[in-house]
């Protein structure tokens, strides 16, 4: 048997573990983004360094050539109908489809990760369903630079962690001892929102998990409204299955650790999330 660097159920283990960490430690529409869409020119897209995102202007169209100026913005990869493209540098650029006769373009605008903040879209709230019992819903502002989420054990339990970047303040919310300010037992780390960010990006992961022989990329699957990218693979049996979009995971499948899928998806993030506020859904 050929000795593999990797183990893909360790692998799995440590993608997921952050975010059951985060319950343990207090205790489908169209897209939007332009895939599947037929809009040609004027089409805008607003990504940061390493975000990525998909363009397909041809629906039903195979024979699609892209060319992209400058090309020390972007990266792009294509299957001859669909585009996918990468943040290289701040900066703009203009990607040109052309089928036939027939040519669109897109604008893609890069923008730096601000302020520590590592997702590719400004603000969401996005909620999980865990192995059908525990709930949670992240919610983020300024690219992660903000970030709340809400846990939810399966008897309702609800937990509260607030990261906030610009006000330097830490909370955390518990059933039985309420709101604690934690920036006043220890000063502002920004280490601290780096966990939760750490526990639901998806690009890195997907990276990782292509570097396994035995993980490929699969069909993208619409969750939630958005057609997100999917790796996955089988290995001695065991099976893991990632899916994410605009560098967020929206769904983990595999045996023995937390399965986790999207339940619904706003790029939106109510006002008073960053509060001390327990209900804000």
């Amino acid at each position: 048997m050929t000795k593999r660097i990797f183990n893909l159920r360790n692998v799995a283990t440590a993608i997921t573990c952050l975010v059951a960490t985060m319950f343990i430690s207090v205790s489908c529409e169209k897209p939007d983004n332009g895939s599947n869409s037929n809009e040609g020119a004027g089409k805008e897209f607003t990504i940061t360094v390493w975000g990525s995102d998909s363009w397909r202007p041809f629906d039903g169209k195979t024979d699609v050539t892209f060319d992209v100026s400058p090309a020390d913005i972007i990266g792009m990869t294509d299957n001859g109908s669909e585009v996918t493209f990468t943040g290289l540098a701040e900066g703009d650029a203009v990607i040109t489809a052309t089928a036939g006769s027939d040519i669109r373009k897109a604008t893609v605008h890069v923008r730096p990760m601000t302020g520590g903040g590592s997702f590719a879209i400004k603000a969401a709230s996005i909620h999980y369903d865990h192995n059908g019992s525990n709930r949670s819903a992240l919610s983020f502002d300024e690219y992660g630079k903000q970030c709340r989420l809400d846990t939810w054990n399966s008897d309702g339990e609800q937990n509260v962690f607030i990261f906030d970047g610009i006000a330097k303040k830490y909370y955390l919310y518990d059933v039985d001892e309420g709101w604690i300010d934690m920036t006043t037992v220890a000063p502002w780390n920004d280490a601290w929102s780096s966990q939760i960010i750490a526990a639901y990006t998806y690009d890195d992961k997907e990276k990782y998990l292509l570097m396994l022989p035995y993980v490929e990329r699969k069909p993208n699957q619409t969750i939630v409204g958005k057609s997100c990218r999917v790796v996955g693979g089988t290995s001695e049996g065991y099976t893991i299955l990632l899916a994410g979009w605009g560098n967020l995971i929206f769904k983990i499948e595999g045996e023995d650790y937390d399965e986790m899928t999207a339940t619904s998806f706003i790029e939106a993030v109510p006002s008073n999330a960053f509060t001390q506020t327990v209900d804000i859904f």
